[in-house]
Order: C-alpha cells, then structure tokens, then sequence
C-alpha cells in the first residue's frame, strides 16, 4: 500500500486552519476549489479526512450543496476529478444525493459519458461503495428510468 503524501496532509491541516467555519457557507465555493487543488496534488495514497478535520467540518464538506444542489461529490464527479471522488466517498459523502436541477445522483453523472471515461469511474464508485457495504440507489423520486 502507497504511503501517504505528509505534504499533502500537512498542506490539507493548514488549509483547515485557514477555513472561516462560521462564514463557510459565503465562501463555500473558494473552499471547494481549494479543496478540490490541494486533493489533486497529492501523491500516493490520499489522506483520511478524519486525520485532518472534525467531524461536523467532514460532515460539512461531504455534505453541503451548492444552490443547484450538487455536493462536493457531484462536483468532484462532473469534473472528472478521480481522487476527490475516492477520497469524498471514503469520507462518508452519499453516493444516492440527486441534485435539484436534473434529480442526477453521482452515478448517473458518470453514466452520461463516454463508456472509456466512465467505466473507471464506475469501476472506483462500486469498489469503493462494495468495500464500505453501502448501495447504490437504482431509482430516483418521479422516475423510471432503470424500470
């Protein structure tokens, strides 16, 4: 197993202490882009949240939506971001959040793109979910697409 980047770790507990919790919500975006940079500058295996945060501050980050509704997840995955993914959904993120707009969770995201792209995304979403025991959802409210 890959050793964990202290750099990364070190940058991401500055990056903490650097965070304006009780004004999070206004600066919500500036914190995910950061986030999201430091993320994919790490090398080897990423660092466990619970190693740098509190558990409301993790709870926050995987849980929080933007206006559209999109999670830190939803983000991660539209951006093509592997690493955030995997460590968001280690992180307890819900891999079943629709968003407003389109009611998409994650994994349909990912199931809209081209089968090269998507297929290692799948591949990390199921991995990562199987290893952690949770499902994903197969229907949404009002639908019935996989019917």
């Amino acid at each position: 197993m890959a050793q964990v980047d202290q750099s990364c770790l070190e940058k991401l507990k500055t990056f903490r202490e650097e965070i304006d919790w009780k004004n999070k919500k206004k600066k919500r975006y500036q914190i995910f882009k950061r986030f999201f940079f430091l993320i994919n500058n790490c090398e080897g295996q990423l660092p466990n949240l619970r190693d740098i945060f509190q558990l409301g501050e993790i709870n926050w980050l995987v849980g929080s939506r933007d206006k559209e509704g999109q999670t830190l997840l939803h983000l991660a995955v539209t951006g093509g971001n592997k690493k955030a993914t995997e460590l968001l959904l280690r992180n307890g993120s819900d891999p079943n959040a629709a968003n407003k707009s389109r009611l998409m969770t994650p994994l349909h995201i990912i199931c809209d793109w081209n089968k090269k792209k998507s297929a290692v995304f799948v591949k990390i979403f199921f991995e990562i979910n199987d290893e952690l025991n949770r499902q994903g959802q197969k229907k949404l409210p009002f639908t019935n697409f996989f019917n």
